[in-house]
């Protein structure tokens, strides 16, 4: 029986050791966390779900107000018939017949309301929509919206073949800017990675129908120049940026329903610590170039690994948070082998045929032009016969010359981002 009592009391005071350990560890974690908070806070960034609102919009001056509008009429069976004749002829025109040009020709000239009120949200200034944070509540509602604004910059690209297709050159460009323009309604739905995502693939679409647009010519350097500026005018880094210091108040508002446990479960204020400095680290890779993110280890395949075992919230997420890394530098490349396409383009205007290299671009047209933000030089510019090849190194930073990259999964992943032949 004695040796009976002696056991007890050591598991009590076992259990009473780790009771302690726990509250201490749980206070030490908790002081680090509100250290954290406090350093963000100084450093202007949201860390509440106010913060991340801001001020509130005028109905006269939120564009969501019309965005709404045009969902609801792009719901219409009529709008909807007209939609579907029009992207027979998105990114491969050339593949195309006259029979359904024409009929995508008549679904436009149905479809005027359509662009009447992209045009009246486009001119409003600020877009914010009822429910721009992400919640089981919403997410319904907010895939609705992001499929609306993915069909709204696919009609506008629709309509920019269809004017090309027939020679109205000034309705091609001014089209092709709307449709850059749309992305921005992306951060009036959602402030984190999915409205981010939503971002790129909007520039996706319509860099892919704007290399279609300049196969037809007929461009005036002027046109050429504003659509350049129009792309020049993306800020993917600003757009990555907003959608990450999202994810962290998504995170700290979720964890905070948990930090009551935490005197006694210390896991919990680790894991908000482990994610905060995550968090940090994946922020501080936008300030710097891909090489040195690479060299760092941050975009490496396994990242979560690294992280503490007992972060078990910030490993799921980590994996998620370097994929969105990666795809910012390929929309950026993306983005930059267009503005350099159109200058290659008003460089055939003014002398009559492709440079032989891309720096007679600069020299001769006093332009500078953007790098590949992979290797953080030159893109890579090959004249041919029927034209030019234009791309960006990619992921892996080897030049695989020309070859296609097909899917995104960390810094290894093989091919070249492209921009394809112009004829």
């Amino acid at each position: 029986m004695t040796k009976l009592k002696k056991v007890v009391k050591i598991i009590l005071a076992v259990i009473l050791v780790m009771f302690v350990v726990s509250i201490a560890l749980g206070l030490y974690w908790g002081k680090k966390v509100e250290s954290q908070m406090a350093a963000i806070k100084a450093a202007g960034a949201p860390i509440t779900l106010a913060d991340l609102a801001g001020p509130a919009i005028p109905d006269d001056k939120n564009a969501a107000v019309i965005y709404d509008k045009l969902f609801k009429l792009m719901s219409d069976p009529s709008v909807i018939r007209d939609r579907d004749v029009m992207f027979k002829v998105l990114s491969k025109s050339g593949e195309v017949d006259q029979k359904t040009w024409e009929e995508a020709r008549v679904a436009l000239s149905h479809n005027g309301k359509v662009f009447s009120l992209l045009d009246e949200a486009l001119m409003r200034p600020e877009c914010r929509f009822s429910s721009s944070i992400a919640s089981l509540e919403v997410l319904q509602e907010q895939c609705e919206r992001f499929a609306g604004l993915r069909d709204a910059t696919r009609m506008l690209c629709a309509k920019a073949l269809i004017n090309a297709h027939y020679g109205q050159t000034d309705g091609v460009a001014s089209s092709l800017e709307d449709a850059m323009a749309v992305r921005n309604a992306a951060s009036g739905e959602n402030t984190m990675l999915i409205g981010f995502l939503v971002k790129t693939a909007i520039v996706d679409i319509t860099l892919a129908n704007m290399r279609q647009a300049l196969c037809y010519g007929g461009f005036s350097e002027a046109q050429l120049r504003h659509m350049s500026d129009a792309l020049a005018r993306i800020d993917i880094n600003k757009d990555y940026r907003y959608a990450l210091e999202g994810e962290r108040v998504c995170f700290l508002q979720q964890t905070s329903k948990l930090h009551r446990f935490n005197a006694i479960v210390p896991f919990g204020y680790y894991d908000t610590s482990a994610y905060l400095d995550f968090a940090a680290r994946q922020l501080s890779d936008i300030d710097i170039s891909y090489s040195a993110a690479r060299s760092r280890g941050t975009l490496k395949p396994g990242t979560e690994r690294d992280l503490p075992l007992c972060a078990t919230l910030t490993r799921q997420v980590a994996p998620v948070f370097q994929n969105s890394n990666i795809i910012r530098y390929k929309t950026q490349a993306e983005i930059n082998l267009g503005r350099t396409a159109l200058a290659l383009e008003s460089y055939k205007i003014k002398f009559g045929s492709y440079p032989k290299s891309l720096d007679d671009v600069e020299s001769s047209m006093d332009e500078r032009l953007p790098v590949d933000p992979f290797s953080g030089k030159s893109l890579i510019y090959k004249l041919e016969s029927r034209g030019f090849v234009l791309y960006s190194l990619g992921p892996d930073q080897k030049d695989n010359n020309g070859a296609m990259l097909k899917s995104i999964e960390n810094d290894t992943s093989r091919g070249d981002v492209l921009w394809g032949v112009a004829k």
